[in-house]
C-alpha cells in the first residue's frame, strides 16, 4: 500500500482494567516511554489499511509558510 502512496495505517487494542489503568497512571509519568511501553504490550492487531490522501493543489504554499512564518 506504500508503495502504491497510500498513508498506511494499522489498528491493535487491549482490554485492560481500569483499575490496572489507574495503577500504570500513577507508577508512570503518561509522556514517558515506560508509560507507552507498559500501554503498547500485547496488542491485539486488528487490520492495516492505505488511505489515499492526494497532495493539496495549494502545499507548496503552506509549506513556505511553515518554514519561513
Amino acid at each position: 500500500m506504500a508503495m502504491e502512496g497510500l498513508k498506511t495505517l494499522s489498528y491493535a487494542f487491549k482490554e485492560i482494567r481500569k483499575d490496572d489503568l489507574e495503577q500504570l497512571m500513577q507508577t508512570y509519568n503518561l509522556e514517558s516511554e515506560e508509560f507507552r511501553t507498559e500501554l503498547e504490550n500485547d496488542l491485539i492487531y486488528l487490520s492495516t489499511f492505505g488511505l489515499n490522501d492526494p497532495l493539496r493543489l495549494n502545499i507548496h504554499e503552506s509549506i513556505q509558510y511553515i518554514r519561513y512564518g
